[in-house]
C-alpha cells in the first residue's frame, strides 16, 4: 500500500516511515499540507495520514483542497492530531472529508497498519 505521511514533526514521520515500511508499506513524506497536497496530486497514494496542526497549510484545509480535486477526493485521509480532546477539531477534520481520526502520539499496537484507533474523532 502507498501511503503518504503529512505532519511537521520530522521525528514522528521517521518513526511513522520505518513502523509502516516494515509491515512492507511504501511511504512518502509531506513536512506540511501545502506539500501533501502537491505530492497526492502529482503521485496519488492509496491513504494519507494527516496532522492536523501545520505549518504553511493545516491538514483540515489540506483535506478540503483534496476532496475538491477529481484526481484525489476519492483518496481516504486519516487525520491525526494531539489537540482530538477539543471537540471540534474532530468535527472539523470529519467535515473536511478525513473518513477517522487517530489522537498523537500514535501508538504501534492496535487498529490497521499497526496504529491504535479512536473512532468519532472528538
Amino acid at each position: 500500500m502507498k501511503i503518504l505521511i503529512a505532519d511537521d514533526e520530522p521525528d514522528l514521520r521517521e518513526t511513522l516511515k520505518l513502523l509502516l515500511e516494515i509491515r512492507g508499506h511504501s511511504i512518502s513524506l509531506a513536512a506540511n499540507g501545502e506539500e501533501a497536497v502537491n505530492m497526492a496530486t502529482r503521485e496519488p497514494p492509496d491513504v494519507i495520514l494527516m496532522d492536523v496542526r501545520m505549518p504553511v497549510m493545516d491538514g483540515i484545509t489540506a483535506t478540503r483542497l483534496l476532496r475538491d480535486r477529481p484526481e484525489t477526493a476519492s483518496i481516504p485521509v486519516i487525520c491525526a492530531s494531539g489537540y482530538l480532546g477539543e471537540r471540534y477539531m474532530g468535527i472539523d477534520a470529519l467535515q473536511a472529508g478525513c473518513v477517522e481520526c487517530l489522537p498523537k502520539p500514535i501508538e504501534e499496537a492496535g487498529g490497521p497498519a499497526g496504529t491504535s484507533r479512536r473512532r468519532g474523532c472528538g
